[in-house]
């Protein structure tokens, strides 16, 4: 009889435990276990006015109009504001080839689903640092 079961060597058994440790952390990550390290990971390029400029440098010289025109949402002195390439603090010396239309803002404004165009939050809401109550 003398039968034995698999052996595993010691390297085996290590890579598995690793595997384990692993597969756990990665979902204690993605469920944001981590607090504040998650919820950076999870911030998405276009999320300060610096990596909006460099999104627009791309979309320019890759004649991406569309992603040059896109508004995204981003956090100035802590509040939300909507800006696209057209911004002049993401401008800022730059001169592009791509233009946008010029009734983007509004017309971005007009879609907004939230919050109420008749709220005093409305009236906060920045786009390309102008209140979407005021623009033409």
């Amino acid at each position: 009889m003398g039968k034995r079961g698999q052996q595993f060597s010691l390297t085996t058994i290590l890579i598995i435990v690793i595997g384990i440790i692993a597969l756990v952390l990665v979902a204690l990550f993605v469920s944001g276990f981590f607090g504040d390290i998650s919820r950076k990971a999870g911030q998405t390029p276009g999320q300060d006015l610096q990596i909006v400029a460099k999104s627009c440098e791309l979309a320019n010289s890759g004649n991406l109009n569309i992603d040059f025109c896109t508004f995204k949402e981003v956090k100035v002195n802590g509040n939300v504001e909507y800006v696209n390439c057209e911004d002049s603090r993401v401008q800022q010396g730059n001169s592009w080839d791509l233009k946008c239309d010029k009734s983007s803002s509004k017309s971005f404004c007009g879609n907004l689903s939230s919050p109420k165009k008749d709220s005093d939050a409305w009236n906060k809401t920045l786009v390309n640092g102008k209140n979407c109550n005021s623009l033409p």
